[in-house]
């Protein structure tokens, strides 16, 4: 900066004064560029900033989207694999109890078939005895 107070004061007039001005406010300007040019890169990564952070919330919002159906969708297919096997638990016990029932049933037949078959033998006994003394000789 002394330089210039240095510069300004040998050039004497009107003229010498605006060009020392002129040379001034070039060299200022000259200094400002690259600042201006760092906050236009800045401006810039900031609306680039700005615009991929915007891209990530939108994809981050519609994967939620699609894990919130797929949830939904997942807890209904459960929902119905549960009343079907309710159902089926349901189903399973009178089967259970019909097996039952006809076992019981099934026991009280053969109990009978086998007194028939009892019976059976013995009238088969009679029978044979009966021809027996049929064709016996007198």
């Amino acid at each position: 900066m002394g330089d210039f107070i240095q510069v300004f004061t040998e050039l004497k007039g009107v003229l010498g004064g605006a060009g020392a001005v002129a040379v001034a406010v070039a060299l200022y300007l000259w200094n400002q560029r690259g600042q201006r040019q760092l906050e236009g890169a800045n401006t810039e990564a900031n609306v680039s900033a700005i615009a991929h952070w915007r891209s990530v919330a939108e994809r981050s919002d519609a994967a939620l989207v699609a894990m919130t159906l797929r949830a939904d969708k997942f807890a209904e297919e459960r929902n119905e694999v549960r009343e079907a096997f309710a159902r089926m638990e349901g189903q399973m016990a009178e089967m259970t109890k019909l097996i039952a029932l006809q076992n019981s049933q099934l026991e009280a037949q053969s109990k009978k078939l086998e007194l028939q078959s009892e019976e059976m033998h013995g009238l088969r006994d009679q029978v044979r005895k009966l021809q027996e003394q049929i064709h016996a000789p007198r």
